[in-house]
This record gives structure tokens, sequence and C-alpha cells, in this order.
């Protein structure tokens, strides 16, 4: 597809920039080189999450999506204008940063939450008209990213302007790492490593599950276990972040959700999970009485 290429093109060139800046930001702690070290280092985070990796997603998303829920990949020149409005939201807010002009760089997040919003809804408009009637819990983190990279570009978009205290740069980060790009990845690799070691399995005896049977619509206990331990996760990082350690087991709690989601399925290969996830929350009642 032209779409991919022309941005994984982008995505190298936004990878080969930031490697520049990024030798350079190494040398300036032994060689004073840059005027300004702290601009260079924000355009250097801008091009590696919303350049290299971003453009990754956008481009990789018109081949897995359509692929995932079975459908027919977007087409038109809607991708055109979508490209076109994120590669220059992405110059803009490199410029922006360098030169320290706080107008350009909001302007290029507004034209960036622009392409965002267009390629959302070309990305849910294919979901809409799958063949695959039943969806597992993968989209569900896919459409969860699809949301944070939104709210990430509208809080990068008000940083520049002081809108917003000085905890709130952490907050972004965490947005844009966590909740875009490793919730769509997580999303991703749900979906299609089951597969990929369905097919490198040895096909040897007699109890070998195909690859329709690792899928949602068969086992659904697996991605449903690896969700619910997601949401746990998060939580427990989210307790660390604000200090909170007395409740520390609670992410150990929140890992149950994954087991209770598929509790009702009875599957009889959870039982040891269910033991574990027992073991773990005895270990946090005997740390904290």
């Amino acid at each position: 597809m032209r779409i991919v290429r022309h941005s994984v093109a982008v995505a190298l060139v936004s990878l080969s920039v930031a490697v520049v800046f990024a030798l350079a930001l190494t040398a300036d702690y032994q060689f004073p080189l840059l005027a300004e070290h702290r601009r260079v280092a924000l355009a250097h985070a801008v091009l590696t999450s919303f350049g290299f990796m971003g453009m990754l997603v956008f481009a990789f998303s018109h081949i897995l999506i359509p692929m995932f829920a079975v459908a027919e990949a977007p087409a038109g020149s809607v991708l055109d204008w979508t490209l076109a409005l994120l590669a220059m939201a992405l110059a803009g807010a490199v410029a922006g940063c360098l030169c320290a002009w706080p107008v350009l760089t909001s302007v290029a997040g507004g034209v960036g939450l622009v392409g965002a919003l267009l390629h959302v809804a070309v990305m849910a408009k294919t979901v809409e008209r799958r063949v695959r009637k039943r969806m597992g819990p993968e989209f569900v983190l896919i459409r969860v990213s699809w949301c944070m990279l939104l709210v990430g570009i509208l809080l990068a978009t008000a940083l520049p302007f002081g809108l917003l205290s000085d905890t709130w740069p952490a907050v972004t980060i965490v947005v844009v790492a966590y909740g875009w790009l490793l919730t769509f990845l997580l999303g991703v690799l749900q979906r299609i490593l089951p597969f990929l070691a369905s097919m490198h399995t040895a096909r040897s005896g007699p109890g070998l599950l195909s690859p329709s049977r690792l899928t949602v619509e068969t086992a659904a206990g697996p991605p449903l276990v690896s969700f619910g331990c997601s949401c746990g996760a998060g939580d427990r990082c989210l307790l660390r972040g604000t200090g909170n350690h007395s409740d520390r087991c609670r992410g150990g709690h929140d890992r149950c959700l994954g087991i209770r989601l598929v509790r009702h399925h009875d599957f009889p290969t959870y039982a040891g999970a269910l033991q574990c996830t027992g073991d773990q929350l005895k270990g946090c009642n005997h740390d904290h009485p």
C-alpha cells in the first residue's frame, strides 16, 4: 500500500533525525555544543514518540486492523490528507520546540489532533464494515489506545501555554507511551501471538491446537486473562505513581480480574492460575495484616 510506504518513510526520517539529536544531547554533557539543551530534548521526544513510533503505528494500522477484523483495507484520498496533516504537525511541533515558539507548537498540535481524529474515524469505519462478527478483548485495548492518542495530543497541545501544572508533563508522557503506544502493542500481540505460536509448534501428538482454536471465538480465556492482568498491572503502577504504597497489594488483587472474567467458562486448565493468584494474595496479607 502506498500510504504504508510513505508513512514508514516519514518514520525512518524521524528516526534518523532523532538519532542525530540523541548524539548531540549526549555530547553536550561533555562539551557545550547546544545553546538550549532542553529544546533539543523536547524535539527529540516528539520525534521518537509521535514521529518514529507514531508513524509506524499509523502505517501498520492500515494492515493489522483490517486483518484482525476481516475487513476491507481503507482507501481513498482521506488517507493522503491524514498523512499530510500528521507530517505537517510533526514538522511544526519539532520546529516549535527548537525555536521556543509556543504558538507554533500548539498550532501543530491542533493540526495533529485533526489528523489523529481522521485516522481514528477511518479505523473505526473499517471495524464497522468487518466480516468477522465476534470481536475479542484485544479490540478493547486497541480502542483504548485510540482514545489515549487523542488525550495525549490534547495534553501536549496545552502544555506550551502553561495551562497545566508542573506534574502534567509526566502525565502526558505516561498517556502517550503507556496509554497509547504500549496499549496498542499489547492489543496487537494479544491477537497475533497465538496464531504465530500455533504455526511454529511442532505437529506432534493428538492434542495440538489448531490456529482457529487459539483465537478468541473458541478459547476466550487466555485473552481475557491477559486483559484483566493488564488492567491490574496498570492500577498498581498508578498507585506507585501516587505514592500510595499501602495499597500495593491491590495490583495483585486486580490481577484476579482476568480469572473472574473467564471463571464462568469453567476452564479446568486455569486451576493453576487461580492457585498462583491466591498464593500472591496470601503473601500480601502477611505483609500487611
